[in-house]
């Protein structure tokens, strides 16, 4: 299972490259402003799910468990 965080281009995300996404999960997340957390959507892919994520729109993923990332771009 993967967990993603997913926000559209127009929401100013704050991420540190250096940090892990589960860094951002537990320590940047919940200190975000409201409106800017409320923006960001959250869900989790089990086996054989495919997700589209659209041009520019920012994403980030947890790993749940065993995992195996693979990607395309089209």
């Amino acid at each position: 299972k993967k967990r993603w965080f997913l926000a559209e281009p127009k929401v100013v995300i704050s991420f540190d490259g250096e940090e892990s996404t589960l860094y951002w999960v537990t320590n940047v997340l919940p200190g975000l402003p409201a409106a800017v957390a409320a923006a960001v959507q959250d869900c989790v892919c089990d086996v054989g799910d495919m997700m589209y994520i659209p041009t520019h729109w920012h994403h980030a993923t947890l790993n749940v468990g065993e995992a195996i990332f693979v990607s395309d771009f089209v």
